[in-house]
């Protein structure tokens, strides 16, 4: 068996709000649209609530449900959990687009006989990720979606690519794609797998803009429009080159 597996986020689809701690903004803008204090407090609350499940659970990989299961009801007496991880997931659903260079990937391995899988450390379910990835054409019902929530072992670690090795069985060659350099690289290639880094990084005019707003109380607002423009160009088709990519991402930076 031939296998080409892919990474989910900042490979397969990106964030049109751009880093992940945006959804969180969005997320405390939804629950308390007028009350800018409690959106203050609700964004701290879920961007330090994954560590402080992973701690006082002892698990490293927790799952939405687990990370809410640490909801701080008492701050916060007008949300419910499960309201706040529907809108969450909601949120996250909607935001995310295909990279346009990756799904013609995925294509092209596809008609070369590869089995498709997809792999992410996340704390989204599986079946949910699934069905986002079926929907923007980049997998099928017949693809595997590992989510180290699910299988407690991670990318980082190594151990997820044993897990999807066991499940599904005797594999002669191995392509992995992925943008983050230790967990989709080093470790992919540690565990004898053929690791292909995926190029979605931020623009340097991108990344002039965030840094020169770090300290801006406007920060968050001004990253999700840089992150619009860095997926709006991601998913753009572009000819095959460098000639042709450069003048998309030149164009980008100048808008």
């Amino acid at each position: 068996m031939k296998v080409a597996s892919f990474d989910i986020f900042d490979t397969t689809l990106v964030r049109k709000s751009g880093k992940p701690e945006n959804i969180f903004y969005l997320l405390s803008k939804r629950a308390y649209p007028h009350d800018e204090a409690l959106q203050n407090a609700l964004f701290l609350w879920r961007k330090g609530a994954e560590q402080k499940a992973m701690e006082r659970q002892a698990k490293d990989n927790p799952t939405l449900e687990d990370i809410y299961a640490e909801f701080d009801w008492r701050s916060f007496p007008t949300c419910e959990s499960k309201t706040l991880m529907t809108w969450e997931v909601e949120l996250e659903m909607s935001d995310l687009v295909p990279v346009e260079s990756t799904k013609q990937l995925i294509a092209r391995k596809r008609s070369e006989g590869y089995t498709i899988c997809f792999i992410s450390d996340m704390y989204l379910s599986g079946e949910v990720l699934k069905r986002k990835l079926q929907t923007e054409g980049c997998a099928t019902e017949a693809d595997r979606v590992f989510v180290s929530c699910e299988w407690n072992a991670d990318k980082r670690t190594g151990r997820l690519y044993e897990v999807v090795r066991t499940h599904l069985g005797n594999i002669s060659h191995w392509e992995h794609y992925g943008d983050n350099v230790r967990s989709d690289c080093k470790q992919a290639c540690r565990k004898g797998i053929k690791a292909k880094r995926v190029y979605t990084d931020y623009t340097g005019a991108e990344r002039q803009v965030m840094d020169s707003m770090r300290y801006s109380p406007l920060y968050f607002d001004l990253s999700i429009l840089v992150g619009m423009q860095r997926a709006a160009r991601l998913s753009q088709s572009v000819s095959s080159g460098s000639y042709a990519m450069a003048d998309r991402d030149n164009a980008a930076d100048f808008v």
